[in-house]
């Protein structure tokens, strides 16, 4: 990997250092779609404190609490560009935990650029992901791709 795209991994790793593992989890909530699209929404818009809310204590003590989620959502935001259209969505099954991965366009990213989202039993978010699409972690089980809302 060389270039851009290293560095947008560098800094999703930075984000990400230190999370916890992902645990599996019985059922999501109901509304799980429109949770996972709202951590999207303000994972893109640099909306820390709304992302926070939705974090569970330990996952917001391991990216560093606020002033980590801030400086890395800032950083990625700055090399990866804003969200300008969504590809796809779905909900993947991924270390025994549904996972949400929204694929994106973005306007810095020559790329696919892939967020990803666990959330746990009470719709709190229990381990995040994020980097090049074409550099996705394997899965256990692939989903149908969500309709568009």
């Amino acid at each position: 990997m060389s270039g851009r795209p290293y560095r947008i991994a560098l800094v999703a790793a930075a984000l990400l250092a230190g999370a916890a593992p992902l645990q599996a989890q019985q059922a999501l909530p109901q509304d799980s779609l429109d949770i996972a699209r709202r951590a999207a929404r303000y994972f893109y818009a640099i909306q820390a404190d709304s992302l926070m809310r939705m974090m569970t204590p330990e996952v917001i003590a391991d990216l560093g609490g606020r002033d980590g989620i801030v400086q890395g959502l800032t950083q990625l935001s700055l090399r990866a560009g804003g969200e300008t259209q969504v590809v796809e969505e779905r909900w993947n099954l991924r270390n025994g935990a549904r996972q949400y991965w929204r694929t994106s366009k973005m306007t810095e990213f020559p790329d696919d650029f892939l967020f990803r989202v666990v959330l746990d039993s009470e719709g709190k978010i229990v381990g995040l992901g994020m980097g090049p699409a074409a550099a996705a972690p394997p899965i256990d089980a692939q989903g149908p791709v969500l309709p568009k809302p």
